[in-house]
């Protein structure tokens, strides 16, 4: 399917307010031209405690070869993602958290979430556990991940074989329940990610639409800098959450530190083209050809302060940053915030 941007006209208005082209500077999202505005991602189907649990299975990154395979190449291999499923301290919770994909019948259901956004647990990473249901048992839907004797729930061992895999995805939930009608406010009893922008024919059509941020990257030998963009579905912080309008994912907080990147934002930054900096990207061809292996989605979300820089300087790489703030021109003022991001693959995208 072809993916779509949708820029709303309020949001094209303030274009034309700008000489310089730059209006992005996180937390505030991109707006033409710097970026796409709001990018196109097409529902999935699953199921959370007995209703509809709509996902996302694209620009998202997973521990799994195979399974970057399969949804390249809007999905890249990340083997930073293993660590999901470490606590991040001594009998801790991990962050990766069971989804249940039921083998046979095939395709006959889509997949059994164990969490929803808000939750303590959620996080948008899940571990993978395969349902096999045994001969000569009766299947039936599976629609929350209840133990039995919940009839909709797991089924027990003499029905099917439930099974582990170590593999570690990143699906983010923006809407539980039936879709239809505004989307926001949600309808009672139902869950819709708040940064979300739909057509009126979204139930039907099955795309929603995500603000973009434009981010700075340096790939890792070469260190030539590109601009990027990535789009924030989950965040481990409520304020922050609130702020940019995404799932709350408090399991964020689970993930090893170790096994984070760091998202530099410079915050009272006079000069309008200063993007935050990732400090890894994905490289190469996407799905199981990244080549990256420091990539990971989850980010630690560091605000840095400029000291005595010039106006006009842009500062685009780890290694500069570095540099700065051993200098003592860039502090830090915060650094205790996670995110969950999706990265674009722009050269996959068909032309416009």
């Amino acid at each position: 399917m072809k993916r779509h941007v949708l820029v709303l006209a309020v949001l094209v208005a303030l274009v034309f307010l700008c000489s310089t082209g730059c209006l992005a500077i996180f937390p505030k999202p991109d707006f033409p031209p710097i970026g796409f505005g709001y990018l196109g991602y097409y529902l999935r189907l699953g199921w959370f405690d007995d209703a509809q649990a709509w996902y996302l299975n694209q620009d998202g990154s997973t521990n799994d070869i195979g399974t970057a395979k399969t949804l390249a190449p809007f999905y890249w291999l990340a083997p930073e993602l293993s660590s999901a499923l470490t606590p991040k301290v001594l009998a801790g919770d991990i962050a990766a958290r069971p989804m249940y994909i039921v083998l046979n019948p095939e395709a006959t259901q889509g997949p059994v979430f164990s969490t929803a956004p808000g939750e303590a647990l959620y996080s948008g990473l899940w571990q993978i556990f395969y349902i096999l249901w045994k001969d000569g048992a009766v299947e039936r839907p599976i629609i929350n991940s209840n133990a039995s004797p919940d009839p909709q729930g797991l089924p027990p061992a003499s029905d099917a074989d439930i099974t582990a895999t170590g593999i570690v995805a990143q699906f983010p939930i923006v809407a539980t329940g039936p879709l239809g009608g505004p989307w926001i406010p949600a309808p009672p009893g139902t869950y819709r990610m708040k940064q979300v922008a739909v057509d009126p024919d979204y139930a039907a059509s099955k795309e929603v639409f995500l603000p973009t941020f434009s981010v700075f990257c340096s790939e890792l030998v070469s260190k030539r800098v590109t601009k990027e963009v990535i789009t924030i579905p989950d965040v481990g912080d409520a304020t922050l959450a609130d702020l940019l309008g995404a799932n709350l994912a408090p399991g964020l907080l689970n993930v090893p530190d170790s096994d984070t990147q760091a998202f530099w934002s410079i915050i009272s930054s006079p000069y309008l083209c200063q993007l935050p900096i990732l400090e890894y990207c994905p490289e190469g061809a996407g799905g199981e050809r990244q080549t990256n292996k420091y990539w990971t989605p989850i980010v630690r979300l560091i605000y840095l302060n400029r000291v005595n820089l010039p106006p006009y300087a842009v500062i685009n790489n780890k290694s500069f940053i570095s540099l700065l703030i051993g200098g003592g021109h860039l502090t830090v003022a915060s650094d205790t915030q996670r995110m969950g991001i999706l990265f674009l693959n722009v050269d996959a995208l068909p032309p416009w």
